[in-house]
């Protein structure tokens, strides 16, 4: 009985693995959440460097938050991690928790004026701080966007895609000048609310050799606000350096002034991740519960 017990034991252990390998085998690139109270690859594991993308100002940060001072002023950031080229059928997802201040605009600001870019620092170097909107540092970068509409008006917000597709512009995230749009925008209406968390995710998939699906969603809790994905096939990016925030002007907060309360959303926890392709894993963990089971067999 005991044996029998063991064996089921472990044999729901490794089908739960085999089920859900993602959980299981998924590689964490970074996982901060400023515990060290600074922006710095510092003490604290899986933490990463993070850079102004745009203003000196745009920065702040303390004990378990990183502050995106944008507020009056449209400003971002980024952060760099080491470069992670994805194989066909592998997955990176940045998944972001952010709190919004005590003003969110209501006077109907239209859209893109929340975005986040994934993007190939091969050849660039974005590990230093950028403290105007547009630098040559940008020129020649490729990458994704995903960018939330903000507005009072429900109806009119969506999730949408782009691709830098122009290498001369040399802006980040400041504008959609230089980014071709992928397919249509869409997911369900939302809103944001002042003083409320949010979790938000940005999953690339490589589907082949060039082709790419994207994916976005909005997450209040565990609620599932939004989501929407679109496939990319032409001249497709797989390896990831870098990932940036713009927040446009007068969108989160009332004053653009660092260390002040209403200057921006705070995130409170920053995630990047590699999930590689389901089927080789499956094939792995059917082996690996095989010998398991063995053993637990013969020990039994």
């Amino acid at each position: 009985m005991k044996r029998y017990l063991v064996i089921a034991v472990a044999a729901f252990a490794m089908a739960t693995m085999i089920l859900n390998p993602a959980t299981a085998f998924g590689q964490v690139i970074v996982d901060d959440s400023w515990a060290d109270g600074g922006r710095n690859n510092g003490v604290d594991p899986l933490d990463t460097d993070w850079w102004t993308s745009t203003s000196s100002q745009a920065i702040e940060v303390g004990s378990g938050f990183l502050g995106l001072v944008s507020g009056t002023s449209g400003r971002g950031i980024h952060g760099t991690f080491a470069p992670q080229t994805l194989a066909i059928g592998d997955t990176l997802t940045a998944t972001f928790t952010f709190t919004t201040p005590a003003t969110v605009t209501s006077t109907g600001a239209g859209g893109a004026n929340f975005k986040i870019g994934l993007f190939d620092t091969t050849a660039h170097n974005l590990a230093q701080d950028v403290t105007t909107s547009t630098s040559a540092l940008y020129t020649n970068l490729n990458g994704y966007m995903l960018d939330y509409d903000v507005s009072p008006t429900t109806s009119s917000t969506n999730i949408n895609f782009r691709q830098r597709s122009d290498p001369t512009v040399n802006t980040l995230l400041s504008s959609t000048t230089g980014y071709t749009t992928i397919g249509s925008a869409g997911g369900n209406p939302y809103s944001f609310a002042p003083n409320t968390s949010y979790t938000g995710v940005f999953s690339l998939t490589r589907t082949g050799s060039d082709s790419l699906d994207l994916s976005g969603s909005l997450y209040q809790g565990n609620t599932l606000l939004s989501t929407w994905s679109q496939s990319d096939s032409s001249g497709i990016v797989s390896t990831f350096g870098a990932i940036g925030f713009h927040v446009n002007a007068n969108i989160f907060g009332s004053t653009a002034t660092p260390n002040t309360v209403d200057n921006g959303i705070d995130f409170t926890n920053i995630k990047i991740e590699v999930i590689p392709e389901p089927s080789a894993l499956v094939l792995s963990l059917m082996g690996l519960a095989g010998m398991l089971l063995g053993y637990v067999y013969r020990r039994c």
